[in-house]
């Protein structure tokens, strides 16, 4: 009889140790499910951030290259007019001016910034990922690099090219450009340069070839980054779309 009551003892014994196993293996499910549902839902968040910050780029990178769209097309036109001798007229001023476009190409990166402080695995794509991180990585370096650079080329030009043959660096259009209601918009802006002696200038070998270096000059720093980063945005916002398109 003892011997019978021992063994149903050890009987409720392991089948209460079961249950509470059994217990503790639930809770660890629920909490691992409510921990990669809160995960999940930051990870969508900061996905959803990220499109919308790379939308935003996309859309000051089409008027910064429309800007130095127009300052190549003036480039251009200024090599061909004054190797064809031609005189003077008065749109060549902004021609002029249009050499002097230099808008920074870069991206909003706070968003960046705050999925490297959570960490990069919230990202659970590892292509998307390591697309995310090259690309800023590239944004941060090369896109700075080639704007100090250009800069650098155009500040040397305002000091010794410049000085010899233009009134000042580069002026507003308009006086009333800059007033208390605030500045234009970025594609209104017209800048000029009016030269000092144009003929003088049109037969100054330094500056045609100062015209044909800062050619390759913007190509190479300015609009191959920034063909580089529009197609780099593009496939990004391709792999979030359908990373976020899986539910």
């Amino acid at each position: 009889m003892e011997k019978n009551k021992t063994r149903k003892y050890f009987k409720y014994a392991i089948g209460e140790i079961v249950l509470v196993v059994i217990g503790i293996l639930i809770a660890l499910q629920i909490n691992n499910w409510n921990e990669h549902n809160k995960l999940k839902k930051e990870e969508t968040e900061i996905l959803k951030n990220f499109k919308s910050a790379i939308e935003n780029d996309l859309i000051q990178l089409e008027k910064h290259l429309n800007r130095y769209d127009k300052s190549r097309n003036s480039i251009d036109y200024l090599i061909t007019y004054l190797n064809q001798d031609l005189p003077y007229k008065d749109s060549l001023k902004f021609h002029f001016g249009n050499l002097n476009v230099n808008y920074r190409l870069s991206t909003n990166t706070s968003i960046f910034e705050n999925l490297k402080s959570k960490g990069f695995d919230l990202i659970t794509n590892d292509s998307l990922k390591n697309e995310i991180v090259l690309f800023y990585a590239f944004a941060q370096s090369s896109l700075n690099d080639g704007y100090e650079d250009y800069s650098s080329i155009l500040y040397n030009a305002s000091e010794t090219i410049y000085r010899k043959h233009f009134d000042a660096f580069w002026e507003p259009e308009s006086r009333n450009t800059y007033s208390l209601e605030g500045r234009p918009e970025l594609n209104d802006l017209k800048i000029i340069m009016k030269p000092i002696d144009y003929e003088e200038l049109k037969n100054d070998n330094e500056f045609m070839y100062f015209l044909k270096s800062l050619r390759n000059q913007q190509y190479w720093l300015i609009i191959s980054n920034g063909a580089k980063l529009k197609n780099d945005f593009n496939g990004i916002l391709k792999l979030i779309d359908s990373e976020l398109n899986k539910g």
